[in-house]
């Protein structure tokens, strides 16, 4: 294998030097170093962090790749003069260290060069084994094709680069090997394609597996490099059966069972089975981090009987069951169970839960989801390697939308206080980016009688034009209140909209112009009434195309309604909104409650069934077939002269500005 490495080193490595060069000479310019220049196991280092211009709260981690593992740990800095200064004692083990800085709530973790450093052994002569291919690795892709969140997209090496000057220098040492081997052969393989590099990591994966201390996790790591890597099924097999015969009840027989599972397709057995598998071997025992790492399980087997199961337990309603379940799952599938069993299931017109049971499922997951961010358990919580301050910030960053959303549900339930509590949670990693959560936050704000606040947050939304029509009205009481007269309101709101977007907006606008004849229809509404389209010449008409099972119309239809009070002075423009594509026999039932339960003063109409298709959406149809419309909702505005003008495709928040 050796062999192979060294003839392309031969041809690579003036670019490799080169490369490597820029590297060093880009630390010299860089926010980050660290003394002494080399760093020894059981010394100290001490480093330095200048972020660059004006910056919030700095607070830093230290990620250590310790006995082959990362691990993290929460960094005590020293603000000074020249920047952050920190110091660390290096444990036994440690072969490469790698730093994050927060600053407020983004991260730095430098650019193309990581803020990170190979450490030597003791003597300070070698390197500690295993640095080179951590420091490799940690710019390369995963078997997943995902960077490690240490560093940057824009540190990535080329394989080549990975194997001649990291992998190339640890390879021939069994006793580095034995621990990274999978990820070895990912790399020789991705840059060394020809058949005869399988001979040589065959060698060496052989050879890992006559070792005499060769444990479970190793072997297994030689079987899906074989299998994963080599793409030699027999091989893998052979492996396996070795395994399972020198270690019966170990990790790999853990995960045949698992395997099993995922093959029954009887539900309820499948429920019985994973049920019986986690008393056996209870997480707090037997990590899942084993199950769902591509180098010693299949994450999508197991993430697939999981989810398979909670689904299943959802839709037979047995909660306690699913709770007890969840509770016990990995972290990765926290997102997966709040979207269907909270969010998804009233985004549909026959939610297969009550509101009551909605709310109850939310506030457990939610329970569930701090209980995570704050435990000392790194297995149990999914923390793995992060730092416990960090992976705190982590997790309500990475579940920013579910936290939003169950304090809207809060808010609606009328616990205003518990509401705010969770919305302040995300703010600052939401922005001013969403709509619906800038709307929520403001009216939790409002109802706290905390209106410079309120009216702050107002006015930057209305800058980043993601405002609900509601909350412009609320802007302007706050105004008439403090001005008594909203006479030069339109200014003010003005003032605060950018004039680039606003042109971008009508350049976009007017390059979306059109002039289309108008097809023709007659359709009833709610009260039975005909609308005909020909008697409405020196109107303007603007068609909604929605339908009740879809959750973007019915997102869009509160600035609709703004839209429709705003116009209904106005006797030359009429709003019709077409219930269309409907699937359920009582459609009609379900259009009628809907409107009436929001309170929204629509004039709907229905659609008739298409005799092509035999489905509701005569109308609809026709119009898309001629305006190139593609799914609800849309949005068709028609002039006093019958000319289709402007069409508009589903909801970004930008709506009622356009039209």
């Amino acid at each position: 294998m050796r062999k192979f490495i060294k003839i392309r080193y031969l041809l690579t490595i003036l670019i490799c030097v080169v490369v490597f060069s820029q590297d060093v000479l880009s630390q010299t310019q860089r926010p980050f170093k660290f003394f002494p220049a080399v760093v020894k196991q059981g010394g100290d280092v001490t480093t330095l962090y200048k972020p660059l211009g004006t910056v919030g709260k700095v607070t830093g981690v230290v990620y250590l790749f310790k006995d082959y593992k990362w691990e993290g740990h929460d960094l005590p800095l020293v603000k000074t003069d020249t920047g952050y200064v920190s110091n660390y004692h290096i444990p036994e083990g440690t072969a490469l260290m790698s730093y994050r800085f927060w600053i407020g709530d983004s991260v730095d973790v430098g650019e193309r060069v990581p803020f990170a450093f190979m450490v030597h052994e003791k003597d300070g002569k070698k390197m500690a084994p295993g640095a080179n291919t951590a420091w490799g690795l940690l710019r390369f892709k995963n078997f997943e094709s995902k960077m490690m969140p240490l560093v940057s997209k824009e540190s990535e090496i080329e394989p080549r680069t990975l194997v001649q000057l990291w992998i190339g220098k640890d390879f021939d040492n069994i006793q580095i090997r034995r621990h990274v081997f999978f990820d070895m052969a990912r790399s020789i393989k991705a840059y060394i394609k020809i058949a005869k590099a399988d001979t040589g990591l065959r060698q060496a994966g052989d050879a890992i597996l006559k070792l005499p201390d060769v444990n479970e996790r190793e072997m297994i790591g030689v079987e899906k490099a074989y299998g994963r890597i080599l793409h030699k099924p027999l091989l893998a097999d052979s492996v396996k059966k070795l395994i399972l015969t020198q270690y019966p009840n170990g990790l790999r027989s853990r995960l045949l069972e698992i395997d099993s599972i995922y093959l029954d397709r009887n539900q309820e057995h499948k429920a019985q089975m994973l049920e019986a598998f986690m008393k056996r071997y209870p997480p707090s025992d037997y990590p899942f981090d084993d199950y769902i790492n591509p180098a010693i399980g299949d994450p999508s087997f197991f993430i697939n009987v999981y989810n398979g199961v909670a689904t299943y337990l959802f839709f037979q309603k047995r909660f306690d069951q699913l709770k007890k379940l969840i509770t016990e799952g990995p972290y990765r599938t926290v997102g997966y169970d709040y979207a269907h069993f909270v969010d998804f299931p009233f985004r549909g017109t026959n939610s297969p839960i009550t509101i009551d049971q909605q709310l109850d499922l939310s506030k457990f997951l939610m329970r569930d989801l701090m209980r995570r961010a704050v435990s000392n358990d790194s297995q149990t919580s999914g923390r793995g390697y992060f730092s416990e301050v960090e992976w705190n910030r982590i997790v309500v960053q990475d579940n920013r939308w579910s936290i939003a959303f169950h304090a809207n549900l809060l808010y609606k339930n009328g616990s205003f206080t518990e509401a705010l509590k969770y919305a302040n949670m995300v703010k600052d990693y939401l922005g001013y980016s969403d709509i619906t959560f800038n709307s929520l936050y403001i009216q939790l704000l409002d109802h706290d009688h905390r209106e410079a606040e309120a009216r702050y947050f107002m006015e930057e939304a209305i800058k980043a034009n993601k405002v609900h029509p509601d909350i412009i009205t609320l802007l302007k009481t706050y105004y008439t209140k403090e001005h008594k007269s909203d006479k030069d309101f339109d200014k003010y709101y003005a003032s605060l909209s950018s004039g680039r977007k606003t042109e971008e907006v009508l350049a976009k606008l007017k390059n979306s112009m059109i002039k289309l004849p108008a097809g023709a229809f007659k359709l009833k509404n709610m009260e039975g009434k005909v609308i005909d389209l020909e008697k409405l010449r020196g109107k303007i008409v603007v068609l909604d195309f929605w339908a009740s099972w879809c959750y973007p119309c019915r997102q869009a239809m509160p600035g609709m309604q703004t839209l429709v009070k705003k116009y209904q002075p106005d006797s030359t423009v009429e709003f019709y909104f077409v219930a269309t594509l409907e699937y359920s026999p009582n459609y009609k039932k379900l259009t009628t409650d809907f409107i009436a339960d929001q309170k929204y003063d629509f004039d709907v109409l229905y659609d008739e069934t298409d005799p092509k298709t035999g489905k509701m959406g005569l109308v609809f149809n026709g119009y898309a077939r001629q305006l190139q419309m593609n799914g609800i909702p849309q949005k068709v505005i028609i002039d006093q002269n019958g000319y289709v003008r402007w069409v508009y495709g589903g909801f970004d928040g930008d709506l009622v500005r356009m039209v």
